[in-house]
C-alpha cells in the first residue's frame, strides 16, 4: 500500500502542473461566452410551424434559432468575454395563408415583401473581466429579405438566420469591439 502511494507522488511530481491543471475545472466550460434565452416565447409573434397554431415544432424552431446564435456570436465575443442575448419576440419570414380554394391545406408558408422577418432583442457584451463593453436593444427587421442572398436556399430559417448574422456583423467585428 505504501509503495503505491510513493509511486503515485512520483507520478504526480513527474507530471508537474499538468496533474493539477487536469484536476481543476474549467470555467470555459462552466460559463458558455454566447447564452441566448427567450422570454416567452409563447407570446412571440409567430414561430409557428404549421397554420394550425403553436405545435410541437415550436421548441425546434427556437433551438435552432439559439443555435446559430451561439454558434455565430462565438466569433464576436472577446477572448474571455461573454454575449448575453434575450429576445423578446421573433416574427418569422413569410406567413401561414389559408387557401380559400381548400382551407384543409396550409403547411406551406408564403413569402412576400409584407411578411418581412422580425426579431427583437437585447444584448450585453462584456469583456474578459466582466465589464460591460455594451448593452442594448434592437428590433431587428429585412424588408427587403427576398431580393437578398439568404444561407443555403433548403434552410427553413435562412432568412431569420441572415438577419441575425447581418445583426452580428454591423453590431461587433470580428473581435467583438461593438461599431
Amino acid at each position: 500500500m505504501r509503495l503505491r502511494a510513493l509511486a503515485l507522488t512520483a507520478l504526480i511530481g513527474l507530471l508537474g502542473p499538468a496533474a493539477s491543471r487536469a484536476q481543476e475545472p474549467s470555467t470555459a466550460a462552466a460559463t458558455p461566452p454566447v447564452t441566448v434565452v427567450y422570454v416567452r416565447p409563447e407570446r412571440f409573434t409567430d414561430v409557428k410551424g404549421s397554420c394550425f397554431g403553436p405545435d410541437d415544432r415550436t421548441g425546434p424552431i427556437l433551438e435552432e434559432l439559439a443555435v446559430f446564435m451561439r454558434e455565430t456570436g462565438r466569433r464576436f465575443t472577446p477572448a474571455g468575454g461573454a454575449l448575453a442575448i434575450t429576445v423578446t419576440d421573433v416574427d418569422l419570414a413569410g406567413e401561414f395563408v389559408v387557401p380559400v380554394r381548400f382551407p384543409q391545406r396550409c403547411e406551406a408558408r408564403v413569402y412576400r415583401d409584407i411578411y418581412a422577418p422580425r426579431i427583437d432583442l437585447e444584448f450585453r457584451l462584456t469583456d474578459s473581466t466582466g465589464r460591460v463593453v455594451r448593452a442594448d436593444k434592437r428590433v431587428l427587421r429585412d424588408s427587403n429579405y427576398l431580393t437578398r442572398v439568404a444561407l443555403p436556399p433548403s434552410d427553413p430559417l435562412r432568412h431569420e438566420k441572415r438577419l441575425l448574422l447581418d445583426w452580428f456583423e454591423s453590431e461587433f467585428d470580428s473581435r467583438g469591439v461593438t461599431r
